[in-house]
């Protein structure tokens, strides 16, 4: 075998690695972390052993600073995408756990790993290809393992990684978690290529924001934890559905949506023949792949593929993902044909728990392209979306939590975000004690403090105890949650929230509507922190801190006395300029005096009249439009909004060809965003009528809203009593037939549209 180079001592005399917390040896580990010397490509490690028995359990437990595939006799261990997970790697560190009895052979077999950079170690910015440019991240990969055989004899062995370990340079030779791999067949490594890895010893912690100040070090490591939520798989595949010749000899490949995942090709071609596959959501007039519209300048995303023989060979990205619908190749010798190449969808593997459809198939259509976008986003993070950012941007699961949660079981995702916050906050002293930020993990600090981001870390957990009776988050993270909203009060002068000077996200979007009063900052920000503090002071009582709900209750009504003084006119019913914002959110969150109410929402549904029923709102606001309009007898103009095909609307979306939700009203920069799909919240339980009006649908209300112009709606929601359906058809006598089911353990109070209004237990009831 080779011999250790320097440059891999400097290496791991730069490492730093540290682990906080339990050592691998007290969590029941005794593999060792290794790294390779491998600059060429990612690096592959490698351990044979002999079974010489028969097998009764074989379990494996595996982690890495990067993304890693495992194979065992050359079979993949799982069916999972991009294991571990990226997370907060100075706090936390996951694993992942596997069964991996059928693979093993009586005799001879090998385990080999391939480990790629992912978020932890971002390769420096490549000329014409994308990176992410804010992030600083350059931590050295790094794989951990631990094969445990019990064989049926009773005896057990253990091989886990050390020093005993080989690594090679794998024939990937580039993977960027934005901008693509290159993959050259040819380069699978010979016996002559492979030689000792190396074990990582842990050394010194290095905090958080010395690291982010100095980048040229080696990002330290936390404490090892399982992944518990639902790993990343293939869930849907289909194949292109056409392909373009280019008058320059490259071919577009249309998939015929955008989505986010990997695509795989089946192709015919010559050793050292190289193929160069461009993705992009868009096309340019001339047929070939844009690569403007994603960002505010190029975001040029490929892979590359080298064939290894003159043979028919199958390939695609392994340890990152795209988010895109057309893909231009270029080097191929021969069209090649549609079915040759394979779109496949990737996602967090949680049950999809929603359905809705209407007679109406323009509502059908926007349904789909929200749920396409949600589904595009629920990967390790929740995303915003699939090809620039892959970060978990906060607002998303804060603003889009119902709408996500009628669609897809995420509340295991969200214990991940939520430990994320936290693991976060962890490094926070001084004037930010407390502070989560708004992207967790957290890999760089632009626009990085806003309650609608931040806040999600209160958030999430109280939404996940009302949504599924899930009261853990809430119990466990309770002091973090304390401490962030304390962390907002001391930014607050007189109850209010700063302006621009603090954050500039604000109603993140308006502009794109056409707007021209701006809600400002400090009135979409104090709106929230006042929300903040009345789901505090509840989830308080809840948990007994009987003394902190008062303090939180004593804050909102200081905050929201001040917040009227600030911004209501009680003469004209108007807050602020008298947008759709402004009308809506303190509604919402509770600021509007109850005897002002009916006022306040009066002048919104006016203001959306003389809009002509289009949005005019950013992501903070429209749902409180939505919500607001429907809760005030609105319905009525909330259906108009949503049948509206002119810009700005949802239905504009459609007629311009969209599959996926853009992230402005005006189509710009990326065209799969999910967070102004608010809509999907008010077709489940407004216009279907389902509700949740106890915890976790244990009591729901059934109350749906007829259009006279919509002749049918099917609708169900999956919860952990069953699922919820809420159906109505328009009968040729113009009467209306309601069909509900009421699943066991659930109660239900139905309303209908004339007025009549049932009490009912589980059971399946027409009227």
């Amino acid at each position: 075998m080779q011999k250790t180079s320097v440059f891999f001592v400097l290496i791991l005399f730069a490492f730093n690695l540290s682990v906080k917390g339990q050592s691998i040896q007290q969590a029941g580990w005794q593999a060792q972390w290794i790294a390779s010397d491998v600059t060429e490509a990612v690096p592959y490690f490698a351990r044979d052993f002999a079974a010489k028995k028969h097998v009764k359990k074989a379990t494996l437990r595996a982690s890495a600073l990067g993304v890693m595939t495992l194979r065992l006799n050359g079979k993949p261990v799982s069916e999972n995408r991009l294991e571990p997970g990226e997370s907060q790697y100075d706090q936390t560190v996951l694993y992942c756990t596997y069964d991996v009895t059928p693979l093993l052979q009586l005799g001879k077999n090998r385990l080999l790993a391939k480990v790629g950079g992912g978020l932890f170690c971002v390769p420096p910015k490549t000329p014409g290809r994308y990176t992410k440019p804010e992030i600083r991240n350059n931590g050295t990969s790094a794989f951990l393992c631990q094969l445990d055989i019990e064989y049926k004899d009773g005896s057990m062995e253990r091989i886990a990684t050390d020093d005993a370990w080989f690594t090679a340079p794998s024939p990937t030779i580039v993977s960027n978690w934005w901008g693509g791999e290159d993959y050259d067949a040819r380069r699978e490594p010979k016996t002559t290529d492979w030689h000792s890895a190396k074990v990582v010893k842990p050394t010194t912690n290095l905090p958080i924001e010395e690291f982010l100040k100095n980048p040229q070090h080696l990002r330290p490591i936390g404490q090892l934890r399982p992944q518990e939520h639902e790993p990343i798989r293939v869930v849907e595949q289909w194949n292109a559905v056409n392909v373009t010749p280019l008058a320059n000899g490259d071919y577009v490949v249309d998939f015929g949506q955008n989505y986010a995942g990997v695509f795989e090709f089946s192709l015919k071609g010559k050793a050292g023949q190289t193929l160069r596959l461009q993705t992009s959501e868009q096309l340019n007039p001339d047929g070939t792949v844009n690569a403007q519209e994603c960002y505010c300048g190029p975001i040029v995303v490929y892979d590359t593929y080298t064939f290894g023989h003159d043979d028919t060979e199958t390939w695609g990205p392994e340890l990152m993902y795209h988010g895109f619908r057309y893909m231009q190749v270029s080097g191929l010798t021969e069209k090649p044909r549609p079915e040759q190449f394979k779109a496949l969808r990737m996602r967090v593997s949680c049950d999809a728990v929603g359905h809705f459809e209407t007679s109406n198939e323009l509502i059908n259509q926007i349904h789909r392209i929200c749920r396409n976008s949600i589904e595009s986003q629920l990967f390790h993070v929740f995303t915003d979306c699939p090809q620039r950012e892959k970060m978990g941007w906060l607002d998303v699961p804060n603003q889009m939590y119902n709408s996500i949660a009628l669609n897809f079981d995420f509340r295991r995702l969200c214990h991940k975000i939520v430990r994320d916050c936290f693991d976060v906050q962890a490094y926070y002293e001084g004037a930010k004690r407390g502070k989560v930020p708004s992207t967790v993990p957290h890999f760089f600090t632009d626009w990085d403090d806003d309650p609608n981001w931040g806040g999600s870390a209160i958030l999430l957990p109280y939404r996940t105890w009302k949504t599924y009776g899930d009261r853990s988050l809430m119990v466990q993270w309770y002091d973090g949650m304390k401490r962030l909203i304390d962390y907002y009060t001391s930014m607050t002068e007189d109850g209010l929230m700063p302006g621009a000077s603090y954050s500039r996200l604000s109603d993140w979007g308006q502009e794109s509507s056409g707007l021209k009063n701006k809600t400002l900052p400090e009135f979409t920000i104090t709106c929230t922190y006042h929300y903040l503090l009345k789901v505090m002071a509840e989830m308080a009582q809840e948990t007994g801190h009987e003394a902190d709900a008062q303090r939180f209750d004593q804050l909102a009504a200081k905050t929201r006395a001040a917040f009227n003084a600030r911004f209501y006119n009680d003469s004209t019913a108007i807050y602020a300029h008298g947008n759709q914002a402004e009308l809506a959110m303190p509604l919402y969150y509770g600021l509007t005096d109850e005897t002002e109410a009916h006022r306040v929402a009066d002048r919104l549904a006016e203001k959306v009249i003389s809009d002509g029923y289009k949005v005019k709102t950013g992501e903070c606001g429209l749902k409180p439009v939505l919500m607001m309009l429907a809760q005030y007898g609105h319905n009525d103009i909330v259906w108009k909004m949503a049948c509206q095909t002119d810009y700005p609307s949802y239905g504009y979306w459609v007629q311009k060809g969209c599959t996926s939700t853009p992230e402005l009203w005006s189509m710009q920069y990326s065209q799969n965003h999910c967070m102004m799909d608010h809509i999907e919240e008010w077709f489940y339980t407004h216009l279907a009528g389902i509700q949740n009006i106890g915890l976790g649908y244990d009591h729901i209300l059934l109350q749906p809203y007829v259009p006279g112009d919509l002749d049918s709606l099917s609708a169900s929601v999956k919860t952990s009593y069953g699922s919820i359906i809420s159906e109505f058809s328009r009968q040729s006598d113009g009467s209306i037939r309601f069909h509900f089911v009421v699943p066991q353990g659930s109660t239900a109070t139905i309303l209908l549209p004339d007025g009549r209004q049932f009490e009912r237990g589980a059971g399946e009831y027409n009227y």
